[in-house]
């Protein structure tokens, strides 16, 4: 006898009263099914509708307030769906557990459009909520005050889009996470804020202590006065994961901005930040109670970059330009506190020539002793030419002296004041200085002067 043993298949046939009988998977349609449809004939807005694709819900405000809908149904919105939402909660999703799951690609995903009122809003008011493929959008002169705010556990968005559809009809702050927004998830979310706009302040905002918001996969490009993911809360447990931002705006280089005390992780995030000098990729990750590993950050010169250490550290470069009469060149700024130098070396832009000149770098506190970081070095009996690069060799007192093609570990410790270059004894030529720093206090930071 050839045994049998039964397979389990997640597929079932439910009859639903007034409705077909539909062959579903348990596993992602647990419930009910809902549709909604408002360029279907038979479309409306009463308890008789919405259980066949023929006679559906007209709108997603009415199937997410109908007391109809329950824990594990899915609310289906078809492709062309179009809705308006003109009012302050127009849209709020109070029925715990339920899915709205929006079908269609590109244009064709059901659309929500923000016209009228500045002050409209698509609410999420219940736990565990899901909402899947919908496109949000501007139409008319208007800046929206914000799209969508999340005020409940365990909400999921995913394959949500923010599109503004011109520099002068946009939002403020079109995705918000706020007072009771725990667990949320945001994955693959877009927010396409109109590159000449000047309203919108963040693409994401978490704006009160919540726990355990992720935001993963998202891809967010805009205009952002605060930065493209913000929080102005002591969130804790945040999690940013595969993320895409490019920051436009002029004077501000925030891509991720968190609030100093949100604590949590940034891993393996990408910025591309407007702001062509060096605080356009120093300042590209704000967090001081985060933690930021394989993050990378650019600016739009595409001259500088900065890969973020676990602790918020930075490689961060400066040029000397011409160093002529034995010249302090101010080429690094701390402020907040200690911060530590992992790594530090110079590269030659322009020949130093063999003179007997020496270069240094030192610690010049605000309140304190200036300290030797490197003593100071001749570099040799021949010229330095362009492209070499000095590294450090242990001197014969406490600090590093520099030395062609040295090491480049340093660790030393520097306070809230300057770094300068030091020439002395005649020292000609220029150099980029390179170090690469972390924080030892919490908002400490170190920039190029």
């Amino acid at each position: 006898m050839v045994a049998t043993q039964a397979r389990f298949s997640p597929l079932y046939a439910r009859a639903y009263p007034g409705g077909p009988i539909v062959v579903a998977g348990i596993d992602e349609f647990p419930g009910d099914i809902w549709h909604v449809d408002s360029a279907a004939a038979g479309a409306g807005a009463t308890t008789s509708h919405g259980r066949r694709p023929e006679k559906p819900f007209s709108s997603i405000a009415y199937a997410a307030a109908s007391t109809l809908v329950g824990v594990g149904d899915v609310v289906v919105v078809w492709p062309g769906h179009t809705e308006t939402v003109d009012a302050a909660g127009d849209i709020t999703m109070s029925r715990a557990g339920v899915t709205f799951l929006g079908l269609g690609e590109g244009a064709n995903r059901p659309t929500v459009t923000f016209a009228t009122d500045t002050a409209a809003t698509w609410l999420v008011t219940a736990a565990n909520v899901k909402v899947k493929n919908i496109l949000v959008t501007t139409s008319g002169t208007i800046d929206v005050v914000n799209a969508i705010t999340v005020s409940a556990a365990g909400v999921t968005l995913e394959d949500v889009e923010i599109r503004e559809s011109a520099s002068d009809s946009q939002f403020v702050d079109p995705l918000i996470v706020t007072t009771g927004g725990a667990r949320c998830k945001i994955r693959r979310y877009v927010c396409d804020s109109h590159p000449s706009g000047n309203a919108i302040q963040s693409g994401i905002l978490i704006d009160a202590v919540v726990d355990r918001v992720e935001i993963e996969d998202c891809d967010i490009d805009g205009l952002f006065a605060t930065g493209a993911i913000e929080s102005t809360a002591a969130a804790t447990n945040t999690k940013i994961r595969r993320c895409d931002l490019r920051q436009r705006h002029a004077s501000q280089a925030a891509a991720v901005n968190l609030h100093a005390s949100n604590t949590g992780t940034v891993r393996d995030t990408v910025a591309r930040v407007t702001l062509a000098t060096a605080a356009g990729f120093n300042g590209a990750y704000v967090g001081a109670a985060a933690h930021f590993f394989g993050c990378e950050a650019s600016n739009l010169a595409a001259t500088s970059g900065s890969t973020p250490l676990a602790a918020t550290g930075r490689v961060v470069s400066k040029a000397s330009g011409a160093i002529t009469a034995d010249p302090t060149i101010s080429m690094f700024t701390v402020a907040g506190g200690e911060a530590i130098l992992k790594r530090l070396w110079l590269k030659a832009t322009t020949e130093i020539a063999t003179n007997g000149g020496t270069l240094a770098v030192q610690n010049n506190p605000t309140t304190g002793d200036t300290v030797v970081i490197v003593t100071a070095t001749d570099l040799g009996t021949t010229n330095t030419a362009v492209g070499t690069v000095v590294g450090l060799d242990q001197g014969t007192t406490a600090a590093s002296k520099f030395l062609r093609g040295g090491r480049v570990d340093l660790n030393a410790v520097v306070t809230t004041g300057t770094i300068e270059l030091v020439g002395a004894s005649s020292v000609d030529g220029a150099v980029t200085m390179y170090v690469e720093w972390e924080p030892l206090v919490a908002g400490a930071t170190l920039v190029a002067s």
